[in-house]
């Protein structure tokens, strides 16, 4: 089962800013199930055992059989790549998915 790290503390207003979201809602999404760890800011989320899974001490990152990916994008990548769901099995579709992750919307 994939457990997702994340922080402890996040005030409403900014709980939907930050890139744990984006994580929880692929998980979401295709129905994976999932475990939470919760990361203080502070001394935890620069602890060794922190630092292992994420060199930069931040969050979130995921864990899986021995995998351990941080960064939101290339975790919402793997989650998607689980399910078709969110990544279809044709190529023009799949095709798609990686530039949308990396773009960003100018307005």
């Amino acid at each position: 089962m994939i457990t997702l790290t994340t922080y402890k503390l996040v005030p409403d207003f900014a709980a939907p800013l930050m890139r744990a979201f984006r994580v929880r809602w692929a998980l979401e999404e295709v129905g994976l199930p999932y475990n939470v760890r919760t990361l203080a800011l502070g001394p935890e989320q620069r602890s060794p055992e922190h630092l292992a899974r994420q060199p930069f001490g931040q969050a979130p990152t995921i864990e899986e059989d021995g995998l351990i990916l941080f960064e939101s994008g290339a975790i919402a990548l793997y989650v998607a790549e689980k399910s078709e769901k969110l990544l279809p099995r044709t190529a023009s579709s799949a095709s798609v998915l990686p530039r949308g992750c990396s773009q960003r919307s100018i307005r």
